[in-house]
């Protein structure tokens, strides 16, 4: 594996946007690649909005694309936590994105740190015809059964055989609610490019609530066939389990039970290469590095290729699982991505820096 040295996207500032995090990227047809990524006085305030840069020359250098939602917000009560894009068939952009209604929370935490619930927070659907140049005014989509609670989304939508779409959420709990944390991985199904999501599916789920499946990362193997890989939480040790991975072969309307793979970290992101798999994953507590992995198919047994980037502040473990989900406040590296740039060649995110300043940066690799 060749490596080239990393590239800063975007860094942090003085100027309201200290706190850049949580990137997402889309390599357009076009030969440009778009990244997105939360951008904030701190991580999750009221007042965060996502950003995008772009790059004409395959990574190699970046330029601020502005907040495209900004204004937007002005008008709306919403602060904006992360987006997502895919490249649909037909040339438009869908950008997804985690839209938390701050109308009776602008000063409150975005977890809270009493009952580990979550504000309202519901998915945004926006799109673009013009290459990312400009963009809709976001739609709030309906998830069925799940309407009540908040539901982040966490993943780009997925380009699935037959024209169908996959939009992949979780479901976290209100904020008052001081009950356990009934958990569920789901997603929305898209007959139509988008336009209507007609379709609430779970893609895990553990019905002794022991484990919880966080950040479903999923990726089309091609045909009807979809890979997901999943940050999974155990109740009981009070910390992160294995990564675990599941298989859909119709489309993302039934799932696999999630199995285990030998991978130790939190949100894993997916790749395919060629007959093979790819993976980076973040492992805060023991190497303190963003990792690259690779396997064969079904993708349970990981081979490590290489750390991305080793982190030079050690982070630890909070324990319980409210007190877990407060600290994700204040930690300062991860949430790693990756998508194709050719057929050995891949582009990999992150975001890194102090807990109060953190910037977006880039890698590309190329498979031997």
């Amino acid at each position: 594996m060749k490596k080239t040295f990393p590239v800063t996207v975007y860094t942090s500032c003085s100027n309201g946007d200290a706190v850049n995090a949580f990137p997402g990227v889309a390599v357009l047809k076009n030969g440009h690649i778009l990244a997105v990524f939360q951008s904030a006085d701190t991580k999750n305030s009221a007042f965060c909005t996502v950003r995008l840069a772009r790059s004409p020359d395959r990574g190699r250098t970046w330029q601020d694309a502005g907040a495209p939602f900004a204004l937007w917000q002005r008008q709306h009560p919403y602060s904006l936590h992360a987006g997502y894009l895919t490249e649909l068939e037909n040339g438009e952009i869908i950008f997804t994105l985690m839209l938390c209604d701050r109308r009776n929370g602008m000063d409150k935490l975005f977890f809270n740190p009493e009952t580990g619930g979550a504000l309202p927070i519901c998915i945004g659907v926006s799109r673009s015809r013009d290459a990312g140049q400009s963009w809709s005014v976001p739609d709030v989509i309906a998830t069925g059964r799940f309407d009540e609670f908040p539901v982040p989304v966490m993943a780009p939508v997925v380009k699935c055989a037959d024209g169908e779409l996959f939009l992949p959420f979780e479901v976290a709990k209100n904020y008052a609610d001081a009950t356990p944390w009934v958990h569920y991985a789901g997603g929305l199904i898209s007959p139509d490019q988008g336009r209507h999501w007609t379709e609430c599916v779970i893609t895990a789920h553990d019905c002794t609530h022991r484990k919880m499946f966080w950040d479903n990362r999923i990726i089309s193997l091609g045909g009807s066939r979809l890979f997901g890989m999943f940050w999974t939480f155990d109740n009981v040790v009070n910390g992160d389990a294995p990564v675990h991975s599941a298989r859909s072969f119709d489309n993302g309307r039934t799932w696999s039970r999630p199995v285990a793979t030998n991978i130790t970290g939190q949100a894993t992101f997916p790749a395919r290469y060629g007959q093979r798999l790819l993976a980076v994953t973040v492992d805060r507590f023991h190497s303190h590095a963003i990792k690259l992995y690779s396997a064969e198919f079904p993708g349970v047994d990981w081979h490590w290729e290489d750390d991305i980037y080793v982190h030079s502040l050690a982070e630890n473990a909070a324990g319980e699982l409210n007190d877990a989900l407060v600290q994700m406040q204040y930690w300062s590296f991860g949430l790693p991505t990756i998508a194709p740039l050719g057929e050995r060649e891949f582009i990999v995110l992150w975001y890194a820096g102090r807990p109060e300043a953190t910037s977006i940066y880039s890698i590309n690799i190329t498979m031997e």
